[in-house]
């Protein structure tokens, strides 16, 4: 009779174990990984677990975004999987206070190549802030469209591009805000 009992207890324990174990793969327990935060003089911010860090395939959208704050002191390119469609890849720089001012500088430097960037907005709840869109040619079903936003940090320029295929610019727009929630930076 306790053997069975017993059988019943180790049985229904590993069921536990497993609906746990299965749904933990699935997501559905929260995040297992702890979120990345990128520090650099002058801010600090954390991304979600979800976001892994670039293998190599972001380098020339990495490159051209950390060249408008040369010398970056912070560049790196983050991809997002995971949350379903659409995929999403996000670039985090910081570098000097360029000399022309912000819009002057990110624009130019965003719209190299003949790439149209209308006239920045500004970022609600970030004061001095400005946000870029850049959309660029199809890759895939639908054009990709970047919002940068460019946070000034005393000397310090903040830039964090979000490019997806989404032509609205909506999902970008969540993930920076997103993101900016968790922005550290230091009082003047």
């Amino acid at each position: 009779m306790l053997t069975r009992i017993a059988i019943g207890v180790v049985a229904a324990l590993l069921l536990a174990l497993g609906a746990m174990n299965a749904a933990n793969k699935a997501g559905l327990l929260g995040p297992t990984r702890a979120p990345t935060r990128i520090a650099a003089p002058g801010f600090a911010l954390a991304l979600a677990p979800v976001w892994h860090a670039d293998t190599g395939d972001l380098a020339d959208l990495k490159d051209g975004v950390c060249r408008l704050v040369a010398p970056a002191t912070a560049c790196a390119g983050y991809f997002i999987k995971g949350l379903g469609s659409p995929k999403a890849l996000a670039v985090i720089a910081s570098g000097p206070m360029p000399a022309g001012g912000i819009r002057a500088a990110v624009k130019a430097g965003l719209s190299e190549g003949g790439v149209e960037v209308p006239e920045p907005q500004p970022v609600p709840g970030l004061a001095g802030a400005q946000r870029f869109r850049t959309a660029y040619k199809k890759r895939g079903r639908q054009a990709s469209v970047a919002l940068t936003d460019a946070i000034p940090a005393g000397d310090t320029l903040v830039l964090i591009q979000i490019v997806a295929e989404e032509p609205e610019g909506r999902y970008q727009g969540t993930l920076l805000a997103e993101i900016e929630k968790t922005l550290e930076v230091p009082p003047k």
